[in-house]
């Protein structure tokens, strides 16, 4: 994310330096009309809240998604890593003593609760990050609007600045969109590895409450787990290649109109 930072940072130093800065800003040919001598505040006053805008406001919902993300694929691990050791030292044994048995329930039961916890945490934490969803939505948006107009305007201009704008707003936008679907993507399959070393514990020594906490685990499991902020939307790459196909589909079509038009 520190990649999506940088360029978030270039793309808004490359409207703030901008000679064509006053016909992107529609505003300013007002100001000009009926306030001229507020004109230049103004115009500073847009171009420094230009770079704190992409540095920011276009991209902090991601990276706080990003940090969430991270925080549960670190608590998927311990799980993980704690269930691959569960049988650690009773592997080879084929008849476990009381000891034993007790020992192999408190790890069973150590990842048993943090599973529970971790999955009715991550309900809650989401709740609480649904009001994320609509700014990530419109910066995504305004990404898409701002690299569509870029795309149009290079029609027979020759000017260098605006293919480093074009460049640097679709590689930011670029980097953000798989930052967080990698890390969407990562989470559902540690998810499928819990699953995975599950099944495959030799569970078959144990006793029967051992038992019954493992089938609880197990059932707990079986439904797969995503990072969902609605219904409709899932973090994952599939996420991430309907946003592509999206985009890459409205291009052509705008490059169509253009070239009808011409």
């Amino acid at each position: 994310m520190v990649i999506s930072l940088a360029t978030a940072v270039v793309t808004g130093c490359t409207y703030v330096v901008s000679h064509d800065f006053d016909q992107l800003v529609y505003v300013f040919p007002l100001c000009e009309e009926y306030v001229p001598e507020l004109k230049f505040i103004i115009v500073c006053g847009f171009r420094c809240s230009t770079i704190i805008f992409f540095c920011f406001a276009t991209i902090s919902p991601s990276h706080y998604i990003v940090y969430g993300l991270l925080l549960f694929k670190l608590e998927e691990n311990i799980i993980l890593h704690s269930l691959k050791n569960i049988n650690q030292n009773y592997d080879d044994q084929d008849e476990l003593d009381q000891e034993s048995h007790n020992i192999i329930k408190e790890r069973l039961l150590f990842c048993l609760k943090r599973h529970i916890n971790f999955r009715s945490a991550t309900v809650k934490i989401l709740k609480k990050t649904e009001n994320l969803v609509f700014p990530l939505q419109l910066a995504g948006v305004l990404y898409f609007i701002s690299i569509v107009v870029n795309s149009i305007t290079l029609e027979g201009t020759a000017s260098k600045l605006l293919y480093w704008r074009l460049f640097s707003i679709t590689l930011t936008a670029f980097v953000t969109l798989v930052g967080v679907t990698v890390h969407g993507q990562k989470i559902e399959d540690l998810s499928d590895n819990i699953l995975d070393c599950l099944v495959s514990i030799k569970w078959y020594h144990w006793n029967d409450a051992n038992k019954k906490l493992y089938l609880m685990f197990l059932k707990n499991s079986l439904k797969p787990f995503k990072i969902k902020f609605t219904e409709n939307i899932s973090v994952n790459y599939r996420m991430g290649v309907e946003i592509l196909k999206t985009f890459f589909s409205f291009i052509s079509v705008v490059r169509q109109l253009q070239n009808k038009k011409n």
